[in-house]
């Protein structure tokens, strides 16, 4: 199976997300002099040029029961493998893998993502930020 590697970015000034973004630290250097936020290249994904106001997130080779790709920073509802039980957590890529993290009465809850059979993407942390922490 092949891995897929793409991102996706948030830009916190103007409160919009990229999807498909290009990235290569390189290219975005040679831009940051340019006064455009952002440009398509050739693949039609996007190259920013100032990343100083975008978040990147990494698409985590998932997809949800609706067929949404699932990107860290996404919030989820995660239904736990041989069981009736559902989590809600944000995507992080924690010690080589992608987690399903909460804080819970104060306590830090994390499980990785391949506990799970079926996930929900319900938001991100950028867009729906009141949903992170419920």
């Amino acid at each position: 199976m092949e891995r897929i590697i793409k991102f996706r970015a948030w830009n916190s000034n103007d409160k919009e997300m990229l999807n498909s973004v290009g990235y290569h630290p390189t290219y975005a250097c040679d831009l940051a002099a340019e006064d455009d936020h952002y440009k398509e290249n050739k693949d039609g994904r996007y190259i920013v040029s100032s990343w100083t106001a975008w978040k990147v997130m990494q698409f985590t080779g998932l997809k949800d029961k609706n067929g949404i790709e699932i990107y860290e920073g996404d919030i989820i509802r995660a239904r736990v493998k041989n069981k009736d039980e559902w989590h809600e957590g944000e995507i992080r890529f924690n010690r080589s893998s992608w987690v399903v993290f909460k804080y819970t009465d104060g306590k830090c809850f994390m499980r990785k993502t391949s506990a799970y059979r079926e996930y929900e993407v319900i938001g991100n942390i950028h867009q729906h930020p009141e949903l992170k922490n419920n």
